[in-house]
């Protein structure tokens, strides 16, 4: 994570799908945030579902300009005793944790231009494979503007009892 390349598939893939297999997931649904990131993940996670006769409903893009994510990362602080992520211009962290509170080792230029480069070198093969059931939402509006319409996507596809 450090240097900005990713998890082995392999290892993704069996995490997410053991986890796909639980009984709760096969009652209420899951939902899988930035997973699959490659066509391989993809494939990999279709087979698995496979088996258990479990589909992927929707897929759900929230695109942002690569300079607001750079922005967004720059500004990122966690606070290592909490975990607790806060945003130094959007969500600043309380004055008796600010001192405390420091950037990811992975939220620096290098690293995230990296990752937005796979990105944008693995995204049209995800359209593509996934072309029936993706959804683009603006992610550069305000958050309950997003989630409104990520909500919106998915209560969309919602099956009866979830």
């Amino acid at each position: 994570m450090d240097t900005g390349t990713l998890v082995p598939d392999a290892l993704v893939i069996g995490l997410v799908a053991e986890h796909l297999a639980a009984p709760e997931c096969a009652a209420r649904g899951w939902l899988l945030d930035g997973f699959p990131r490659t066509l391989a993940q993809a494939e990999g996670l279709a087979a698995a579902l496979a088996s258990t006769g479990a589909s992927v409903d929707r897929v759900v893009c929230l695109e942002v300009p690569d300079e607001e994510v750079h922005a967004r990362v720059a500004g990122r602080r966690v606070d290592p005793r909490t975990g607790t992520t806060f945003h130094l211009a959007t969500d600043p962290p309380p004055g008796d944790v600010a001192g405390r509170c420091v950037a990811r080792a992975d939220d620096n230029p290098l690293v995230v231009a990296h990752r937005l480069a796979q990105h944008h070198a693995q995204a049209a093969a995800l359209r593509t494979f996934y072309a029936g059931s993706f959804a683009r939402v603006d992610g550069s509006r305000p958050r309950d503007e997003v989630f409104r319409d990520v909500r919106a996507c998915l209560d969309a596809v919602r099956r009866p009892g979830q």
